[in-house]
């Protein structure tokens, strides 16, 4: 038996009833239980033999290989479904919920075709108000490359924006009030 699976069959003999009963028999004192050396070497552990072993072994290693084969498909199962998901908020958002409504192409290559009727504004159209900030300091590296999106008046300029060029920090947004933080809603729906 391997130092590994030996001491996994120690550790789980000595949970059983058979060993405590047997270890607390051998036991001497009152309050605080004694077990010398000796008397924990007259112990007695019951141990399959070695072909037992190896057929125990064998036995869970094939219900472990099943167990695994079975966790790889539910995964890839998952995997399947997560697609079918995206592919479905794709096409809803894309087509519609009328798959028979003419399409025509969106301009953006991974959106692909999007209903005929569908309107394409420049981001500037889409908000309620628009304000005008102040460029932070270029020289402070406090302020750049940070974790807030910086929409500069040239990217407002565009169809879409999928991500800004500058990002600033929350240091620059304190500093200077001249920035504004627009929060969710900003966009005007029609």
């Amino acid at each position: 038996m391997s130092g590994h699976r030996s001491s996994i069959f120690q550790t789980e003999l000595s949970k059983t009833s058979f060993f405590r009963q047997s270890v607390v028999s051998l036991s001497t004192g009152g309050g605080q239980p004694n077990l010398s050396q000796d008397d924990l070497k007259k112990l007695w552990i019951p141990i399959p033999s070695i072909g037992e072993q190896r057929a125990i072994v064998r036995f869970l290693d094939h219900k472990t290989a099943q167990i695994d084969a079975l966790i790889s498909k539910k995964q890839s199962l998952l995997d399947k479904l997560a697609e079918q998901r995206t592919a479905l908020i794709s096409q809803a958002v894309t087509k519609g919920l009328d798959p028979t409504v003419p399409m025509r192409d969106s301009g953006v290559s991974w959106l692909g075709a999007v209903p005929k009727h569908w309107e394409t504004w420049k981001v500037t159209h889409g908000f309620n108000r628009i304000g005008s900030g102040t460029t932070p300091r270029s020289d402070n590296p406090l302020f750049y490359d940070g974790n807030v999106p910086w929409v500069t008046t040239s990217e407002l300029r565009e169809d879409t924006i999928f991500d800004t060029s500058q990002k600033v920090t929350e240091e620059a947004v304190a500093q200077y009030s001249a920035l504004k933080l627009y929060p969710k809603g900003s966009l005007r729906s029609v």
